[in-house]
């Protein structure tokens, strides 16, 4: 500020000041600009002094030396500033810069787009390399034969014999890799190759630059956890509300009230008291926001960048840095990604990829190792590090531990009073205690409570990991196939897949599973009823059951492995839309086909055969026990107490010609023309 004052008090004798004039905006706004961008201030007096012109870098062609021949040299002067800021991440936007230069919005967009390539150009070595990608070099001798497709698209004066011979499996394989790193490199990643010591493996070792990282990031929209402490100072330079009511420490001189301090307890004396009060720092605390390169990087939170080096900060932690990384190797080309199927490569036993990972920390390892997993204080044997897990592995495998620790942790109290029960049975001797209904009604309120608390545990653990709107953030999957037409409502190019189309798919691939589901349930009726026909057949009964059991998984290797091409074929869009969509499709028919023997056996044996089916072929004792006691028991369930007695004297009537026809049931048969034998099987009955 002072060495403008200086300069605006000079004489007009010399050129500097005429240059100063050049610019008809105020002093305090440069001063702004100036703090914002954190430009050296001598920079800038330099750079009107010297009049210098923007610098050539190598990509620049003649179309930019024409482009500049033809300005002034003040728009020259205007130029070289603007690019200046834009190297800084200006906070302005291209309206806003537009009105400071003169330029156009369209001149300020292809300026700002030369600015980044330039800074892309100068960093092209990244901080680490975090992604490897390993291929298989493949053997000499043996040959690749082209194709159907590679004939189709064979060129008509290409006479190679490799059309016809084929070609050696190292030289395709070295192709495919050639190509993926090019398109890698065409993704804006950095790539370095490297070969194994035997020769047998080719890797790709994948790295980001910051300055890609940003350019990935603005284009993603990727949500950053915001400071607190830069948000609120940040915030007040632009005057937000929030910013100027929340305190950074207590006793905040700077921290201002909601009202304007003239409240008079109106309305029965009640205030604004509330509304005057300043707010805690704490309000502030996982709140996320939209990363632009325009926006002042101090309202993001910073981390360390490289472990053995605490100056070097970044606003992307690791784990938004890898999957900037994914996303970049697996989003279309339209988008600027590499395209690399990498489930379809892997799955392919002709392709040479046969891994993809990110490099793992050593330390944080032996973090996990020390504190978590080889950890013996018990009070942590519920406890692990989510914080960390999910910095390190990512959010799903973070939820996936945060739901084994709270239910770990609820399950102690149906532990503690199950074990109570169990001593006082135990002591008793019987099983139905008096407090039974107490346990059961325990055990429905918990199971009600449990699920209720996982639900909010679960939005706590979103809002605290930014997932709220995960669903929007997520990048297509490389074998999504639609068409790219304009958003109606941002114009930006999207890919889209007609709803009618999907519909169409779904339908008919929900109707294949309903087949599939009724040839399982047949093919289950089936054999139980050929097992019932004759249960005491010990050889028969276990065929059946090893026939059922294997026919319960063929069924499922077969389901699977079709449901998957079905899911492929529905296109969804996105990786958890399509996890969704193959969950639904296993969860039903794996229901069906684990359980449909005991459906059968619950429902269907006892609605044709009685309930006490089996009882008629407990022959062990006589031959006729069997059928004595399912008719028995048959009547004794439908409460026909009175019928009982009628019909077994009737039953012993038909058996005993000249026995009574008066006895009870209690009674005990005694041989009067009766069978020996039919006399000692009732009675054992």
């Amino acid at each position: 500020q002072q060495i403008l004052n200086q300069n605006q008090n000079q004489n007009n004798n010399t050129k500097n000041d005429n240059k100063l004039e050049i610019f008809s905006f105020e002093i305090n706004n440069l001063q702004n600009i100036c703090d914002d961008l954190e430009i050296s201030m001598k920079q800038f007096i330099n750079t009107l002094n010297e009049k210098k012109l923007v610098s050539d870098d190598q990509n620049n062609n003649n179309n930019n030396d024409d482009y500049k021949s033809q300005m002034s040299e003040t728009d020259l002067i205007k130029l070289d500033l603007l690019r200046g800021l834009l190297q800084k991440n200006v906070n302005l936007s291209d309206f806003e810069l537009a009105e400071l230069t003169g330029f156009s919005t369209n001149q300020i967009r292809d300026i700002r787009a030369t600015a980044i390539k330039s800074t892309l150009d100068s960093s092209d070595v990244p901080l680490s390399w975090d992604y490897v990608l390993v291929f298989e070099c493949g053997d000499r001798e043996q040959k690749r034969k082209p194709t159907k497709r590679d004939l189709k698209n064979k060129p008509d004066d290409d006479n190679d014999p490799e059309w016809d011979e084929g070609m050696s499996q190292d030289k395709y394989y070295g192709q495919i890799f050639n190509n993926f790193w090019q398109r890698l490199e065409q993704a804006r990643l950095s790539v370095e190759a490297y070969r194994s010591h035997d020769k047998k493996m080719m890797f790709l070792i994948v790295g980001i630059t910051e300055a890609n990282l940003k350019v990935w990031a603005d284009e993603r929209d990727t949500d950053l956890l915001i400071d607190p402490k830069g948000g609120v100072e940040v915030g007040r330079s632009r005057n937000f509300a929030l910013a100027k009511r929340t305190r950074l420490y207590d006793g905040d001189p700077d921290a201002q009230g909601g009202g304007d301090g003239n409240n008079n307890n109106q309305q029965g004396g009640g205030g604004d008291n509330d509304f005057n009060e300043t707010l805690d720092l704490s309000n502030w605390n996982y709140m996320y926001g939209e990363y632009s390169q325009q926006a002042n990087q101090k309202v993001y939170k910073h981390y360390k960048r490289l472990p053995n080096n605490d100056n070097l900060e970044t606003v992307f932690d690791e784990r938004t840095r890898l999957r900037i990384i994914y996303e970049s190797i697996i989003a279309d080309n339209n988008e600027g990604g590499a395209e690399i199927k990498i489930e379809d490569c892997l799955i392919n036993k002709q392709h040479p990829l046969i891994a993809v990972f990110p490099l793992h920390n050593e330390e944080r390892l032996d973090y996990f190792n020390r504190e978590w997993i080889k950890n013996c204080n018990p009070l942590k044997w519920m406890w692990c590090p989510l914080g960390e897990i999910r910095d390190y592995f990512g959010e799903p495998v973070a939820f996936y531990f945060a739901f084994l620790q709270f239910y770990l942790k609820w399950l102690i109290a149906p532990a503690i009073i199950g074990f109570i029960f169990f001593i006082w049975q135990m002591a008793v001797g019987e099983v139905a205690v008096t407090g039974i209904p107490f346990l059961c009604f325990f055990m429905i309120f918990w199971s009600v409570a449990f699920v209720d608390f996982w639900a909010r545990a679960e939005s706590r653990y979103r809002l605290m990991w930014g997932m709220t709107k995960f669903e929007q953030k997520a990048v297509a999957r490389p074998q999504f196939d639609g068409e790219w037409t304009h958003d109606s409502v941002s114009g930006l190019w999207v890919e889209e897949f007609s709803l009618f189309k999907r519909a169409c798919r779904v339908s008919a691939i929900y109707t294949f599973v309903s087949i599939w589901l009724s040839a399982c349930v047949v093919s289950v009726i089936y054999i139980l009823l050929q097992r019932d026909a004759d249960p005491n057949n010990l050889i028969l009964k276990i065929g059946l059951g090893v026939a059922n059991a294997v026919m319960i998984f063929v069924f499922d290797a077969i389901y699977k492995l079709v449901s998957k091409y079905g899911n492929e074929w529905e296109n969804h869009r996105t990786e958890q839309d399509f996890q969704n969509a193959l969950i639904y499709k296993s969860f039903c028919f794996k229901f069906v086909n684990s359980f449909a023997s005991l459906f059968y056996l619950g429902f269907i044996r006892p609605a044709q055969n009685g309930l006490y089916y089996y009882v008629h072929f407990y022959t062990t004792v006589c031959e006729t026990s069997g059928t004595f006691m399912g008719q028995y028991l048959t009547r004794y369930d439908y409460k026909q107490t009175d019928d009982i007695t009628q019909w077994y004297n009737n039953l012993i009537g038909e058996k005993c010609y000249n026995a009574s026809r008066y006895v009870t049931v209690d009674a005990t048969l005694e041989e009067n023309d009766c069978s020996a034998d039919f006399i000692a099987c009732v009675n054992a009955v």
